[in-house]
């Protein structure tokens, strides 16, 4: 059904949101800033506004601009 749709498509970025956030840390810790930055993009640009993932992504990407 259409519902089970959006359902399915909303839970695979909010995964992917969360695979670029952890992604991301660990390049930090790896000091790979670049990648860092990287996947950080891209952890905010899946849009899952209202996880912790994307709201820190949001936190740490300005931090590496400073």
């Amino acid at each position: 059904s259409f519902g089970r749709a959006v359902a399915r498509k909303d839970t695979k970025r909010r995964r992917l949101t969360q695979a670029h956030f952890y992604l991301s840390a660990l390049a930090q810790l790896q000091c790979d800033e670049i990648r860092a930055r990287q996947h950080y993009q891209g952890a905010i640009a899946f849009g899952v506004f209202g996880t912790i993932e994307h709201a820190a992504a949001r936190v740490r990407l300005q931090k590496l601009r400073q």
